[in-house]
């Protein structure tokens, strides 16, 4: 399970860009999923439609839902709108330092395929 890691999910359609948010409960007081998931909505011009409510997760948590409806007319595109917002979902995690910044280059976090695994002994 995934449950100790917050997350944020983005789904592209062609009328809209779904939002869900995830934030385990240990982490909310660093993270609080209603400034962040605001935050990213306001960066695209979508709107929340669904607040902040229990995680159904073995660690707790809130989760948020959110959408932001295609207008092609004006030029949004809900594939340009998901980049934008994974870039300001990143930007909001950085700023509140639970998530490394670029410049951090620390190669022993990484996996590389099958050979990573045989050497943690999988």
């Amino acid at each position: 399970c995934s449950g100790h890691v917050g997350k944020m999910v983005f789904s592209a359609g062609v009328k809209q860009l779904a939002i869900v948010s995830y934030v385990p409960e240990d982490k909310l007081s660093k993270v609080p999923i209603k400034e962040w998931t605001d935050s990213v909505v306001a960066a695209v011009g979508g709107k929340v439609i669904k607040g902040p409510t229990d995680a159904v997760s073995p660690k707790g948590g809130k989760v948020m839902e959110a959408v932001v409806e295609a207008d092609p007319d004006k030029g949004k595109f809900p594939l340009k709108d998901k980049d934008s917002a994974m870039s300001a979902a990143f930007a909001f995690l950085r700023s509140k330092g639970a998530f490394p910044d670029e410049e951090d280059d620390d190669d022993d976090e990484i996996a590389f395929g099958d050979d990573a695994f045989e050497e943690m002994g999988f």
